[in-house]
């Protein structure tokens, strides 16, 4: 069973690595993945699903939000229709 810091760290992990072999990120396959963009409706299952994995909505001192409204919220600050 996977806990939700160390999913995050794992994240950071992730980030930090690509950022740290930028110049190795443009010769392989992660390049294209990165570069190819889905559909932005694509977008907002995974979205919420990340949601719901890192935020501690079971946790008693979590503010009463919904995983949607996390996600819409989102949504309205970062259109992902939008030209980068």
């Amino acid at each position: 069973m996977t806990h939700r810091r160390d999913f995050v760290a794992s994240c950071g992990a992730l980030v930090l690595a690509l950022s740290g072999c930028q110049s190795l990120l443009s010769r392989t396959r992660l390049a294209n993945l990165e570069l190819t963009d889905p559909h932005p409706d694509d977008y907002e299952p995974v979205l919420g699903a990340l949601i719901a994995t890192i935020l501690p909505f079971d946790h008693p001192r979590f503010p009463r939000v919904s995983a949607a409204e996390v996600q819409e919220r989102l949504l309205a600050l970062f259109p992902l229709g939008e030209e980068r």
